[in-house]
């Protein structure tokens, strides 16, 4: 088998045996903003009212860094408030 050629098998097999992709377990705010309709403003007042989950990932005396929401706190919290939103499938 030629080097390179697995990933291009798997996505065959996964094809014809109609695997789903799996849902993400964590996201960017903009994915949150885009799937859930949640302007950017909301989606940090929940991170700092720490209804939500959220990480931040950055390297050691850095300012900047990746924001990541665990969206099954995100739907939990949805849940929690009655609302029917679930992500869109895009």
């Amino acid at each position: 088998m030629r080097e390179g050629s697995s990933p291009k098998i798997i996505e065959v097999v996964n094809a014809v045996l109609e695997v789903p992709e799996p849902e993400p377990r964590w996201g960017k705010p903009a994915y949150v903003m885009k799937h859930y309709g949640l302007p950017r403003y909301r989606v940090f007042e929940l991170i700092k009212d720490r209804v939500v989950r959220s990480a931040l990932i950055r390297r050691k005396g850095r300012k900047k860094g990746l924001r990541l929401i665990d969206l099954n706190s995100l739907d939990e919290f949805l849940a929690r408030h009655g609302s029917a939103a679930q992500p869109t499938s895009d």
